[in-house]
């Protein structure tokens, strides 16, 4: 009962990670295909990329000699943090979804993205999921398992390292850190706050500092900062592309990580849905840093409209000029408005340095979504 008075207050239960079975065993097929492959892709979902799966990740490539791509971004094989791996899975012989869904976010397995010859081993939490997997890719789809993710990493840890192209991993990784502005910087001035140029700028400035977590939120402005602030990124609006959270989520960041400078990057229509936590932020002492890129309009249906209609015929996307830097000032915390480039590095070290919580409202020019995905 709420009204009931409890003899001690209630402790939060730390989660236990690990898991508590003996490894599964990989059938003889998978083991036999692994073994005769010559560029095995292991690719891991949602559940698997937060940063405590970190070093299990990078252990269980080292020891297997097989790439692991983690992709939890509703755009998948073109999210612009993997760079150009789009190109690189079409190569793949032999590919694991590990608690990754054959979904949207995959191009359903089709053949184009994947290799036609390419032989699949579904590692994955539920039998739809599994069942999704043999409708997408029919008897391509050697073999589905209902596993836990976890389970699936610890079954994979136990299997011998796997001899094939000593190219292959290399070329992944190659292809994940490729990125081309190029058609971003032609014809721009220099000096011009954009999406690109924002990014960078920001990029420069955490360099100097060693302590520093993200979250990136929102639609296009979202896009531009996953793919330039890669580092410090532990968390993203994720697979259902729903935006506004940013905010709490860097509260709840703070709050675990305390002696860490938490930014959460947003669009200013991101920071419409919950800007009134930033009272929440003043009342509970957690100085997080909100960073708006502020193009005063929905861009990502901006260019959706400009996309499937044309140019003239953009309808009710349009934002203010607001002043969310003021309200966060209003509110109790501390607020920084940029209109160049020369005053981003300054604006950030005052906020950081607020001791309080902090919003930097910087106007831009609002470009789409960065692609390095070839094909």
């Amino acid at each position: 009962m709420l009204t009931n008075e409890l003899e001690d207050s209630p402790q939060c239960e730390k989660q236990d990670l690990t898991t508590n079975t003996e490894p599964s065993e990989a059938s003889a097929g998978f083991v036999e295909a692994l073994k005769s492959s010559q560029r095995p892709l292991i690719v891991v979902g949602p559940s698997l990329c937060m940063p405590h799966h970190a070093a299990m990740l990078r252990s269980l490539e080292t020891r297997l000699g097989v790439p692991v791509v983690p992709m939890d971004s509703p755009r998948g094989l073109n999210d612009p943090r993997l760079g150009n791996f789009k190109s690189i899975a079409r190569l793949a012989d032999v590919i694991i979804p590990v608690g990754k869904p054959v979904d949207f976010s995959m191009a359903y397995g089709a053949v184009g993205p994947f290799n036609a010859d390419a032989k699949w081993f579904a590692f994955l939490g539920e039998e739809q999921l599994v069942s999704q997997a043999r409708r997408n890719l029919g008897d391509r789809l050697h073999d589905g398992v209902v596993i836990s993710p976890v389970e699936a990493i610890a079954m994979l840890t136990q299997l011998p390292p796997v001899s094939a192209d000593s190219t292959w991993a290399d070329s992944v990784q190659s292809a994940i850190t490729s990125r081309d502005f190029s058609a971003f910087d032609r014809n721009r001035d220099v000096d011009e706050l954009n999406s690109l140029s924002f990014s960078t700028a920001v990029s420069d400035v955490l360099d100097l500092h060693d302590n520093v977590v993200a979250v990136s939120d929102g639609g296009e402005i979202g896009q531009w900062i996953q793919s330039v602030l890669t580092r410090y990124l532990v968390m993203i609006n994720g697979v259902s592309g729903a935006i506004g959270g940013s905010l709490s989520y860097a509260m709840a960041i703070k709050q675990a990580l305390p002696d860490k400078h938490v930014l959460a990057f947003m669009g200013d229509g991101t920071v419409g849905f919950h800007l009134a936590e930033f009272e929440t932020a003043v009342r509970e002492n957690l100085p997080v840093v909100a960073v708006i890129g502020n193009d005063m309009q929905w861009n990502a249906e901006v260019k959706i409209q400009e996309r499937d209609y044309g140019p003239d015929r953009v309808f009710a996307c349009g934002l203010s000029d607001a002043r969310y830097d003021q309200v966060a000032a209003a509110l109790g915390g501390h607020g920084e408005f940029v209109t160049n480039l020369t005053e981003i590095g300054p604006a950030f070290e005052r906020a950081l340095a607020s001791g309080k919580p902090a919003c930097i409202n910087v106007r831009i020019h609002g470009f789409g979504a960065p692609t390095f995905a070839n094909g």
